[in-house]
């Protein structure tokens, strides 16, 4: 079975727009399907001044400030290559 990780700058509730309610209705639908899927997501915020990665059940937000568009996907990478170790 597969497990799709959909990746997204942003994902409700921090972002309510087009991309946003795409991913949320994609993830829902999956999940629906027996699919294991997760979503992983930034959340740029002041504080931490270092990026925390945060759990919350199927979704991963990089929180902290740092959190940039142009360094979020070298993150992303790095995500889940963290992932592949843990399976």
């Amino acid at each position: 079975m597969s497990r799709p990780l959909l990746v997204t700058h942003r994902f409700p509730p921090d972002g309510v727009g087009g991309v946003e309610r795409y991913v949320e209705r994609l993830h829902a639908a999956l999940r629906q399907h027996g699919v294991e899927a997760h979503v992983l997501t930034r959340t740029p915020r002041h504080l931490p001044r270092r990026p925390r990665l945060r759990h919350e059940g199927d979704v991963y937000r990089i929180v902290g400030s740092g959190v940039r568009l142009q360094g979020f996907l070298a993150r992303c990478e790095k995500f889940v290559m963290r992932c592949r170790r843990m399976s």
